[in-house]
């Protein structure tokens, strides 16, 4: 028998609006960066909010120092546009090692060799030289500035995000469309052992419950397991 929800009164609170934007990105790793210098490239305003001092996350701060892999194997380049971009900001500051492209799929063992002695080439054999880039961590942090600040973004360092206040907009949203919503409730999570459900809101209608955004790979064979989730919920249903 499911155990009924306790739950916490917290008093109100004015929270000050410091910033208004088209686009918030929280994190600056490199999907981060790489979402915000997308977005403002494209004409938005966009505000990159990071907790750390620096970018690039754990291509930076945490030693991952490769880019893996950016060919096919036969020579051909399968990965570009704004890692190729990282990778020509490093190489002009002599911060990047990579093969040159006239070597890319070659068999030759020396080139295999000195490309294993940066990280470039590993596993079983039969090896050939791949495009994969070895670089500075330290000056990736500094090209990640670069295409940040070309594309205008407004960064926050030390920075963090606590809570997303969309809740109020969504409840309108769905009123607009005539659906009407009693109440709801966010930012509910559990562990299924595979996988983890994290749901952000479920808008509440009389006896119909409506999971707004799932954030989950979900397949046929997890709807038990989605089900089961719901039921843990028993006043929402």
């Amino acid at each position: 028998m499911s155990k009924s929800l306790r739950f916490i009164e917290e008093p109100a609170r004015s929270t000050p609006v410091k910033a208004e934007t088209q686009v918030l990105v929280i994190g600056g790793g490199s999907a981060g960066v790489s979402a915000a210098v997308a977005a403002a490239r494209q004409g938005a305003d966009v505000i990159l909010v990071e907790r750390l001092g620096y970018l690039g996350g754990l291509a930076s701060g945490g030693m991952i120092i490769l880019l893996l892999t950016l060919d096919d194997g036969r020579g051909r380049q399968v990965v570009g546009g704004l890692c190729q971009e990282v990778t020509e900001r490093l190489d002009q500051r002599g911060a990047a090692q990579f093969p040159s492209q006239d070597e890319w799929g070659s068999a030759d063992e020396s080139l295999v060799q000195r490309d294993q002695s940066w990280g470039l080439v590993w596993g079983h054999g039969p090896h050939r030289v791949r495009y994969s880039v070895a670089y500075d961590p330290e000056e990736l942090k500094f090209a990640l500035n670069g295409m940040v600040e070309d594309a205008q973004v407004q960064l926050l360092l030390h920075t963090h995000a606590c809570e997303a206040l969309v809740e109020g907009d969504l409840v309108s949203l769905l009123n607009r469309r005539g659906i009407r919503v009693e109440h709801t409730m966010t930012n509910l999570k559990k562990d299924h052992g595979e996988p983890r459900w994290e749901i952000d809101i479920l808008a509440v209608n009389g006896d119909a419950v409506v999971v707004v955004e799932v954030k989950t790979t979900l397949k046929v064979r997890h709807v038990d397991h989605l089900v089961g989730f719901l039921q843990d919920f028993p006043e929402l249903l």
